[in-house]
């Protein structure tokens, strides 16, 4: 419909009759919207107005709310998350016929971005435990939930930082835990972030104890020694893996030898705490000297563990030494071994190395680092030579034995084929220019002689 105007011609008479022609407004399509988290948000409804003017509305489906002509947000957040309608009313009451009212709406849905949060880190069977308890050999799985628009990247790691999960764009990551053991027992860490993080990812932490039998927490169960000084207090310590329940149940017992030794005495001092226990030795002396013993005992189990107390002295020898075969080259050799007690005090190990029924010896150290087995590379060696290796400890009490004598052969040098065609080639040419230079140099000398005689 269209607004016009008519004119009546009557003769001489003339009158003028405007024409109003009413007509409802119309409001163009609106599409869906983004918009992160915390932005603000100001829409206008494409409306085109009709006769009569018209009233404009905003409305949302999760509340009652209303906004007049203008959907303005200050600070959006997740939870405008919806579908958004514009209404628009147009009342029209005309002169001929019968007043009309006429209602057109527009909705579109706003997508709001917002970072991720985990909300849920917890075994399966629980709400949000963040201590959960389960017997050895269970089966346990863990599950994490996030919210996040987009979804999240979320990934799990064991108490060792190794990760156990890893999702990519969504809500909720799983692992289950089969036949636990107390290497399963400790911390969790879920985490999650989104391309609208910022900052520290989100996370969430989740304990795992695992009731079994005790063991100790650097999982060396082999007999502890410990070197002391004599007249001097000497202590020995025991940590139990964190995977009880109820460490205040833990039962620690000292024995020297086989004789049970008491909590306090003039001699010995023991103080037990939840996961942990430690005996003092007081004024050590030779009678001192020897193997401790101890056992602990908790509701599933007992275990024992030994500690042989020695006066500090020079190192033993290393164990185990060899030469790792698969790393020979013809420049370098790799060996390995088991250091032995340290006497005490911080150990430095000694390779000597010759060419074998060569009369000169060489020498490289390395410190002890603490680990079970060591490795180490020895290099600018001879191609295709063989050589005797042996091997001692030292600390500032003096020095170990040595190991027994090794021997090995380097491999042969590489030279490719290539490489020997070209020395070849060069060879050749080589030869052909020393043949035209000695050419040259005869018949200079002949041409000079001829020139004397005339």
């Amino acid at each position: 419909m269209r607004r016009s105007f008519g004119k009546i011609d009557e003769g001489k008479n003339k009158s003028t009759i405007h024409l109003n022609v009413l007509y409802p407004a119309i409001i163009m399509p609106t599409g869906d919207r983004s918009i992160a988290e915390g932005s603000q948000l100001s829409l206008s409804c494409p409306v085109i107005n009709g006769n009569p003017p018209n009233f404009t509305t905003w409305s949302r489906r999760t509340d009652q709310r209303l906004w007049n002509q203008t959907l303005y947000i200050q600070n959006v957040s997740r939870a405008d998350d919806t579908v958004y309608s514009c209404s628009v009313i147009t009342e029209m009451f005309p002169t001929i016929g019968s007043p009309l009212r006429v209602e057109r709406k527009n909705s579109f849905h706003l997508n709001v971005f917002f970072q991720s949060e985990i909300i849920k880190f917890s075994v399966s069977t629980t709400s949000s435990v963040k201590i959960v308890v389960i017997n050895r050999t269970e089966n346990t799985s863990f599950i994490c939930i996030a919210v996040a628009n987009p979804p999240s990247d979320l990934s799990i790691k064991d108490p060792a930082g190794d990760i156990i999960s890893d999702v990519s764009k969504q809500n909720t990551a799983h692992h289950t835990i089969h036949n636990a053991s107390y290497i399963n027992a400790g911390e969790y860490i879920c985490t999650g972030r989104n391309n609208y993080t910022s900052g520290q990812p989100t996370s969430s932490k989740l304990i795992l104890i695992v009731r079994t039998q005790p063991r100790p927490s650097s999982d060396d169960t082999s007999v502890q020694k410990v070197s002391t000084a004599l007249f001097i207090d000497a202590k020995l310590q025991f940590v139990a893996w964190n995977y009880l329940d109820k460490p205040n149940e833990t039962v620690f017992s000292w024995f020297k030898e086989n004789v049970s030794i008491p909590d306090n005495d003039s001699k010995y001092m023991v103080h037990s705490n939840e996961l942990q226990t430690n005996i003092t030795i007081r004024n050590t002396t030779q009678q001192d000297l020897g193997l401790y013993k101890l056992n602990v005992q908790n509701s599933v189990g007992t275990y024992t563990h030994f500690y042989e107390l020695k006066a500090t002295d020079t190192p033993e020898t290393p164990r185990d030494f060899r030469v790792i075969n698969d790393s020979l080259t013809d420049r370098s050799v790799t060996l390995t071994w088991s250091p032995g007690f340290n006497g005490g005090f911080q150990q430095i190990f000694v390779i000597i190395y010759r060419k074998k029924n060569a009369n000169i010896w060489l020498d490289k150290s390395t410190k002890d680092n603490g680990d079970k087995s060591m490795n180490y590379t020895l290099y600018h060696l001879t191609s295709s030579t063989e050589y005797e290796i042996e091997m001692f400890s030292k600390n500032m009490e003096g020095y170990s034995n040595l190991t027994e004598r090794l021997r090995f052969k380097t491999k042969e040098a590489f030279t490719s084929e290539a490489t020997l065609q070209s020395g070849d080639r060069s060879g050749i040419i080589a030869g052909s220019i020393s043949a035209v230079v000695i050419v040259v140099v005869i018949v200079g000398g002949v041409l000079f002689l001829q020139r004397r005689c005339h």
